[in-house]
């Protein structure tokens, strides 16, 4: 048996550089529509398992400030449905926010709410329908999608600041790097 250790903040947020790399690669629109929706996919979730592991980390070392922590704690520990209060970005946020002893309002900054046109675009993807189609094909994919990895990298950055945590270093990579194990 062996174990492999991941961070999955840092393997999407790399996937989506990489899926970013191969849609400026492509030669057909439907191709790079593809690599498009996976690099908008893996950053939106990247920002999510960010908070996620921030959120544990801190109830990891006893902080309660939240009425519904013991559910949280172990939703991210061993899953299974989210709890009341936790299924959203948002709520995630506000989730943050407490723990931290931050203003939700700083927390849910400009910077999040240009991130959120990512996090709109991937649950367009992720719940498709009809009435998706102009958001998935076209020129608003290749305009959220291109803006992405910085939107996502500029946004840790102000969420590492407010919560006075260090910025971790696979958010400054502007390049897809390959991980070997």
């Amino acid at each position: 048996m062996s174990i492999t250790v991941t961070n999955m903040d840092n393997e999407m947020y790399n996937d989506g550089l990489y899926f970013m790399e191969q849609a400026a690669k492509s030669k057909g629109t439907f191709e790079k529509w593809r690599y498009q929706r996976f690099a908008v996919i893996s950053f939106a979730s990247s920002f999510e398992s960010f908070l996620n592991r921030r959120i544990l980390s801190k109830l990891n070392e006893g902080v309660k400030k939240v009425a519904n922590w013991k559910e949280i704690k172990y939703f991210l520990t061993f899953g299974g449905p989210p709890p009341k209060g936790f299924s959203t970005i948002k709520d995630k946020i506000k989730v943050t926010a407490k723990l931290y002893g931050v203003n939700y309002l700083s927390i849910n900054s400009v910077k999040f709410k240009k991130f959120q046109e990512v996090i709109f675009l991937r649950n367009s993807i992720v719940h498709y329908s009809a009435s998706n189609l102009q958001k998935v094909y076209g020129e608003k994919i290749d305009n959220i999608s291109s803006q992405a990895a910085k939107l996502l990298r500029d946004l840790v950055k102000e969420y590492c600041h407010l919560l006075k945590l260090e910025i971790p270093s696979f958010y400054l990579e502007t390049n897809y790097i390959s991980i070997d194990i």
